[in-house]
């Protein structure tokens, strides 16, 4: 079982912690806490690293909409046929 909260500083508190245990009484839990307005790299980077890739999928038209769909239903799918590389 997994969760991901979304809380502002004020909400993690006493009752919160009373939260998790209750949600998750008998496991072993692992904490990881990051501020969410924080991406771990800047959009400029991201698009760098994106130009860049050797490896990269083309979707055109509503072909994107149909195989998202098929993942979001746990349909195999063939990414194969999107993928592009450089020449």
């Amino acid at each position: 079982m997994e969760a991901t909260y979304h809380l502002d500083e004020s909400e993690f508190d006493y009752q919160f912690f009373k939260s998790l245990k209750a949600t998750f009484k008998g496991k072993k839990l692992a904490i990881t806490v990051k501020p969410q307005n924080e991406p771990s790299k800047s959009l400029e980077k991201l698009i760098e690293d994106a130009e860049n890739a050797d490896v990269w999928y083309t979707f055109e038209g509503d072909e994107f909409e149909k195989f998202t769909d098929k993942i979001l239903k746990g349909e195999e799918i063939d990414h194969e046929q999107y993928k592009r590389t450089k020449s």
